[in-house]
């Protein structure tokens, strides 16, 4: 008789031993998947960064006049983009004209000087966008430049990386 009794005291203590445990796997899942998208986040603006500084380089080096030709390729090159990706960038002179790339990222090329390169978000086409401001100050004379990439990649990595560890904290 005593066998169901300690089978049912079993299962009250399985059951409430398994709701505070799926509660804490929950929160983990959580926290891990805001870690990997700060973790995540702070790669790629190194990378957004890189790619300002490269397209600034650029400018420095241009001697023959076909800046706006070369700054395409030079983007795609420093970045290593995929097809999927998606990087729109803008360089404006001194002056604040601009030499090449996306007009719509001029609102953006605010730069902070405690911060070069600065890093901002934006809407662009309704969706969400990471940028970088750099402000080039060198021989050949001044420029902006601002890179802004698609958040589309970021979130993609996130959850990418959220996968083994999930199953990691499960284990």
């Amino acid at each position: 008789m005593r066998w169901p009794e300690v089978r049912s005291l079993r299962l009250r203590l399985l059951l409430a031993l398994l709701l505070p445990l799926a509660a804490l796997v929950a929160m983990g899942v959580v926290i891990d998947y805001r870690t990997a998208r700060t973790l995540i986040g702070a790669s790629h603006d190194r990378a957004l960064g890189s790619i300002a500084i490269g397209l600034a380089a650029r400018v420095e080096t241009d001697r023959d006049g076909d800046l706006a030709e070369h700054l395409g390729a030079t983007a795609r090159t420093v970045s290593r983009l995929a097809d999927t990706d998606e990087l729109r960038w803008l360089v404006l002179d001194g002056q604040g004209r601009r030499l090449s790339g996306d007009p719509r990222l001029a609102p953006l090329a605010q730069h902070d000087p405690d911060a070069n390169p600065a890093f901002g978000d934006a809407r662009l086409d309704g969706r969400p966008w990471r940028t970088a401001t750099y402000a080039y100050d060198g021989p050949e004379g001044q420029a902006t430049i601002v890179v802004a990439e698609a958040l589309t990649k970021r979130e993609h990595d996130a959850r990418r990386m959220l996968l083994p560890t999930t199953a990691t904290n499960l284990a």
